[in-house]
């Protein structure tokens, strides 16, 4: 295991039957060491305020205060997707910790799940991304599924896992 990989976030098969799909991504390795940074920050800026260096202390803290206010959203989200057979829907819900999202789809809309590359803001690292692609009025829509750095292999296996259960052949989904 590799530093990047642990920042990597696992997605997995919660549960599968003829019936559902259902897929989450869980990142609880990537929250507790987080909140173990977290933790550190606030009690080096409460030790340093202690000790007298009250500037250093307020500076730390502060640095702790940036970083759960735009760090930390981006990495603790837990984002879950459901295929359900019995009630032809696709149910979609993203949590995090300011913010939650829920998407209802009819999954007669659903044509098969994909891999993209997506790139940062910059232009920088290329990462993989699930994408739901869907039928709509005038063509095919792509849904990506919200994952703060997906495993490529995962990524892959869970897009392969989507298509088997719809039945989609791998041609079907190059096309």
């Amino acid at each position: 295991m590799n530093m990047a990989s642990v920042f990597n976030q696992p997605l997995r098969v919660a549960s599968a039957s003829e019936r559902h799909l259902e897929i989450e991504n869980r990142p609880i390795l990537q929250s507790a060491i987080l909140a173990g940074v977290m933790l550190l920050f606030v009690a080096g800026g409460i030790g340093a305020i202690v000790d007298g260096a009250i500037g250093t202390g307020l500076i730390a803290l502060g640095l702790m205060a940036i970083f759960y206010r735009y760090a930390l959203p981006q990495v603790v989200r837990l984002t879950q997707l459901r295929l359900d057979r019995s009630n032809g829907t696709i149910h979609l819900r993203v949590r995090g910790l300011h913010d939650r999202a829920e998407e209802r789809l009819a999954l007669t809309d659903l044509a098969r799940a994909e891999v993209q590359t997506r790139y940062g803001q910059s232009g920088g690292r290329a990462e993989p991304q699930v994408v739901l692609v869907l039928r709509d009025g005038t063509g095919l829509r792509r849904l990506p599924l919200d994952i703060y750095r997906a495993d490529p292999e995962d990524a892959l296996r869970i897009a392969g896992a989507i298509n088997a259960w719809l039945g989609v052949s791998e041609q079907e989904s190059e096309t």
